[in-house]
């Protein structure tokens, strides 16, 4: 007589058992893969540092040989070559400093010094330049 005495219960636990029954199972979550662990032989170091020195940025050899920027800055003080000016120089600095309030883009100055566009955005600020609201940018833009 008691398991009848309750049946609001045994009908709740009924009606989760047919939603769990009905409802689609839910999918694995697949584990992140973890980060490969690439290291260069001597022979490729030296390549890397070869193209380095003939021109090569240091995104396009992480790219080329599947590392990290920072592992290419690493390799290449390991095998004693001298770093590229980072950033921009005065002239530069100067010269983006004129351009941007004409109307030139970060991301144009950036191409046009062959840096990332916030090494342009730090280089102007730093300097006292306003940056522009992105409303502003508008098609001011001059060769």
């Amino acid at each position: 007589m008691h398991a009848y005495s309750n049946p609001k219960a045994g009908l709740e636990t009924l009606l989760h058992l047919l939603v769990k029954a009905t409802s689609a199972p839910r999918p694995r979550e697949q584990p992140t893969p973890r980060q490969s662990q690439v290291r260069l032989e001597s022979h490729q170091a030296n390549a890397l540092a070869a193209a380095y020195s003939n021109g090569k940025t240091i995104r396009e050899l992480a790219r080329h040989f599947g590392i990290h920027r920072a592992t290419v800055t690493t390799i290449l003080e390991q095998n004693g070559v001298e770093r590229r000016q980072v950033g921009l120089s005065e002239e530069q600095t100067a010269e983006a400093c004129r351009l941007y309030p004409e109307g030139w883009s970060l991301a144009r100055l950036a191409d046009r010094y062959g840096v990332d566009d916030m090494t342009v955005r730090r280089y102007l600020l730093q300097s006292g330049v306003a940056m522009r609201s992105p409303h502003e940018r508008g098609t001011r833009e001059i060769d």
